[in-house]
């Protein structure tokens, strides 16, 4: 029994309209393709999206997109020159799991090791009983025992 491909949809960029998506491919592992163009050869370079779509990038917008890694939300927008020229202008999207991991590394690189533990411990255990204040209500009840024939 032959199985049918399932066809990606294409992503289509038109001018001045942003595309958002999510870059399922790494951009540091994606190899271009050289085919002969209308002014000689060109690197094409394909990327796949989160959502189950293709789409094909020239040279220029590929270096544009290596700063950037898989499961990263970005916004493609092909701006039409003058002069007729493409140019591409790409931004970082904001709600992806990348992006959020990414503002929470800023806004622990700015305080100490121990305060990064506790807002990491709230931000995934919630206020209250995190492991740190456990060990430390441990700790403080271990020494109470130690000490209670010592005159302390």
């Amino acid at each position: 029994m032959a199985y049918a491909k399932k066809r990606k949809e294409i992503v289509k960029f038109e001018d001045d309209q942003p595309v958002s998506l999510v870059l399922d491919t790494d951009p540091s592992r994606v190899k271009g393709k050289t085919s002969d163009g209308e002014y000689g050869p060109r690197t094409s370079y394909m990327y796949f999206t989160g959502d189950e779509r293709i789409f094909y990038a020239t040279e220029y917008l590929h270096n544009q997109l290596e700063t950037f890694r898989k499961g990263d939300e970005v916004t493609i927008t092909k701006v039409r020159t003058d002069n007729g020229r493409v140019n591409w202008s790409v931004k970082r999207g904001g709600s992806s799991a990348r992006s959020a991991v990414n503002s929470i590394k800023k806004e622990f690189n700015s305080s100490s090791l121990d305060d990064r533990v506790k807002k990491l411990e709230n931000a995934i255990f919630g206020k209250g009983d995190t492991p740190s204040n456990q060990d430390e209500e441990e700790d403080d009840s271990e020494e109470e025992k130690n000490t209670e024939g010592l005159g302390f």
